[in-house]
Formats: structure tokens, C-alpha cells, sequence
């Protein structure tokens, strides 16, 4: 007979049975793929760990993650730093290749981002993964910031490390990476854990991916800027708030179909979800 291959999934349960709280991350999977954040955050499948022993990509950036939190957490000091930086040599964890190649390369854009902080005029670290939540709406949105500053002048710096590159503001703009300005949001209305409602004067995003052009080190790179379309820090909270005022309108108050995302690469949940059968043909073929 005829083939009849798949169709594009449009899971659409009912309204009654979505969540009602949400990560700041999961806000952006839900916006640039549905079908991922359905078969996460609802079937409550993710992706097995790889059988591999040796330190992945995933690995790599909790790492780092920990080496800052831990060093912020006693004081930020150059000493402190390089007790740090000598325990990530010794780590168990670490492979021949890693210590050969990684390390060597990830070295300097970790001193960067100590300069960073060594340097910086008129701010300070105030907290490291800091959490906080927000309710509006019926919606409960939650999220964690790597780090947040306290400006002289009473204002709020959130940072967000990465280990690889960072989300342009372009992504920022088109509400397909919200997480800064949504944490921002959060932080403005007093919901940081220890920390009182301020204004948040910048949203950073601290890329740890060796630049080879800079002589190793990072970048520093903001959700907003003449590139993106969004002018300032507040503009760029008020933007993510209407995104997520938006995607959960649609997607978790009401009854839209969580369909795979126009905009989403291959992912974990392409076999799930029959990709090879549907995707390029048109919705009617």
C-alpha cells in the first residue's frame, strides 16, 4: 500500500494538567522548541549520561561553575584564586587528555574572569547562586543566577557564566534566550533569596570559551545593545517579561499543541518525536 509516514507531533493535553511553575531555562526551551519542554518538563524525560569516564563538555562547566562559587564564597581573593586553580590541577576527575589540552587552554580565561572582579570600579560580588522566584499571573517562575553584583549606587549586576559562547542579544530581542532578563526580573521585584527588591543596572553573560584573538581569554557580552534591538537592562527585563507573559499565555494557561520548534535544531528528543519521517515536507504532504 501507500506509505503513510508520521505526522509533525502536536501533543496538546489539557490546560488543567500543565504546570503552573517554571525555570527561567525552561522558558527558553519551551520557546524555541515545545515539544523538547513537553517531553521534559511533562513526560519527564531527559537525556541518559554518556557511558564515557572522561570529563564532557557538561562536566567541564560545573566545574567551573564550582571553582567561582567557591572561590566568590571566601572572599575573592588572589590567594583564594590560586588555591583554586591548584585544586582544579589535582582533580580526580580529570583525564591525561584534559590535563594536556583543557586545562592548558582553559587557564587563562579563568584568570581572566578574576581580573575581572579584581578590577571592577564601583561593584562588587554580593551573592553566587543566588535563587529566587516570582509569582504572577498563576505562574510561578524560578531560577537561579550564577552571580550577582552590587553596584555603589545601590543597583544589581546579574552574571551568568559559560563555558562555551554566549546567547547574542539578537537571541535576547527575538525572545529565544530570556534567562538574564528573566532572572533580572526577579531580583527588581525582591524575589533573590537575602537580597531586597533593587534596580538591575546590567545583565552579563561571562563567556569562558578560550579566545585565541584576546590571548585566552573571555568575553563579557549583555542581552542588549545596539546589535540587538534592546537599549538597556531594564528594556531587556521588560522584554523577557512579556515573553514569558506570552509563552505561558499559550502554552501552559491554555491548550496549544506543543509542536517541535521552527527554530530548533536537532535534539535530544528528535527520535521521539520521529524526526527523520516529517521534517521537510509540508504540513499538508
Amino acid at each position: 500500500g501507500e506509505p503513510r509516514p508520521t505526522p509533525r507531533p502536536r501533543p496538546a493535553p489539557p490546560a488543567a494538567d500543565r504546570p503552573r511553575r517554571i525555570s527561567v531555562t525552561a522558558l527558553d526551551r519551551l520557546a524555541r522548541d515545545p515539544f523538547a519542554y513537553y517531553a521534559n518538563q511533562m513526560l519527564g524525560l531527559s537525556p541518559l549520561d554518556p557511558l564515557s569516564a572522561a570529563p564532557d563538555p557538561r562536566w567541564r562547566g560545573t566545574r567551573i561553575h564550582k571553582l567561582f562559587e567557591d572561590w566568590v564564597r571566601g572572599g575573592a581573593t588572589r590567594e583564594g584564586f590560586e588555591a583554586e586553580i591548584a585544586a582544579l590541577r589535582i582533580d580526580p576527575a580529570l583525564d591525561a587528555i584534559a590535563r594536556a589540552f583543557w586545562l592548558p587552554r582553559i587557564e587563562p580565561a579563568l584568570r581572566w574572569a578574576a581580573e575581572q572582579v579584581w578590577n571592577a570600579e564601583g561593584r562588587r560580588p554580593l551573592a553566587v547562586e543566588a535563587r529566587g522566584e516570582l509569582t504572577a499571573d498563576g505562574i510561578t517562575l524560578h531560577g537561579k543566577a550564577d552571580r550577582i553584583d552590587r553596584n555603589d549606587d545601590g543597583s544589581l549586576a546579574i552574571v551568568d557564566y559559560k563555558s562555551g559562547g554566549a546567547p547574542s542579544a539578537k537571541a535576547a530581542h527575538d525572545r529565544l534566550d530570556n534567562q538574564l532578563g528573566l532572572l533580572g526580573l526577579i531580583a527588581r521585584a525582591g524575589g533573590m533569596e537575602g537580597i531586597a527588591a533593587a534596580p538591575v543596572a546590567s545583565l552579563e553573560y561571562w563567556s569562558l570559551r578560550p579566545d585565541r584573538r584576546a590571548g585566552g581569554a573571555g568575553k563579557i557580552s549583555r542581552t542588549y545593545g545596539p546589535r540587538g534591538g534592546l537599549k538597556s537592562a531594564e528594556e531587556a527585563i521588560d522584554h523577557a517579561a512579556g515573553a514569558l507573559a506570552d509563552l505561558a499565555g499559550r502554552f501552559l494557561l491554555s491548550d496549544a499543541p506543543f509542536a517541535p520548534g521552527e527554530v530548533a535544531g536537532p535534539g535530544d528528543y528528535d527520535q521521539l518525536m520521529r524526526r527523520d519521517e516529517w521534517f521537510g515536507r509540508g504540513e499538508g504532504e
